[in-house]
């Protein structure tokens, strides 16, 4: 039902390595294009809605935060799913005790 990021922010996205997870994710979309919202994305492939939660840690600007925002929601575009929350934290030890 739901998928948690949690990622150190970087400039406004998602770290390298927890991008790499999300690029070989690709698969769960169909590989052809179809133009919705006036852009390109891949055809649904699965007719459910997946959910997710994004948490980033590290020292975030607010134009950061706002880009981080914008680039989520493009990516759950592309996955046609939808943002359960997005949180920001100083540390990953901010996180503790959040229920998932």
């Amino acid at each position: 039902d739901e998928a948690v990021f949690i990622s150190r922010c970087v400039y406004g996205s998602l770290s390298p390595f927890v991008k790499n997870v999300v690029d070989r994710s690709l698969a769960y979309v169909h590989p052809d294009f179809v133009k919705r919202y006036g852009e390109m994305h891949h055809r649904r492939r699965y007719k459910n809605t997946i959910k997710c939660s994004f948490y980033f840690y590290g020292d975030v600007s607010e134009t950061e935060k706002k880009t981080a925002k914008k680039v989520m929601q493009a990516f759950m575009d592309n996955f046609y799913g939808e943002i359960k929350e997005i949180k920001f934290f100083k540390t990953p030890g901010e996180m503790e005790g959040i229920e998932l």
